[in-house]
């Protein structure tokens, strides 16, 4: 079945879809914002059909998340808190 196929007639796996891309946009965005020095934070919670309106996003489009980008604030923490890598990934 060709990939289209598996998405025709399949509003949940749009959205999946739309979301897993959206993600990787913004991760992509927030590296390019560091290597030029800047600083960036994803948003969530906030009122979508509001930023649907704001945006003029057509009725097939999904706001998956706001991004902000642009000077660290003098004093913002280098990385939020993270937990160690080895508690989290295991390579069995």
């Amino acid at each position: 079945m060709p990939a289209r196929g598996l998405y025709d007639d399949q509003p949940q796996r749009q959205r999946d879809e739309a979301v897993r891309s959206a993600t990787f946009g913004a991760a992509a965005i927030i590296y390019a914002a560091r290597s030029l020095g800047l600083g960036s934070t994803p948003m969530i919670g906030f009122d979508a059909d509001a930023a649907h309106r704001k945006f003029g996003l057509a009725d097939d489009e999904v706001p998956v998340m706001l991004l902000t980008v642009g000077p660290e604030r003098a004093g913002n923490w280098p990385q939020k808190p993270r937990m160690p890598v080895a508690d989290v990934l295991d390579f069995a």
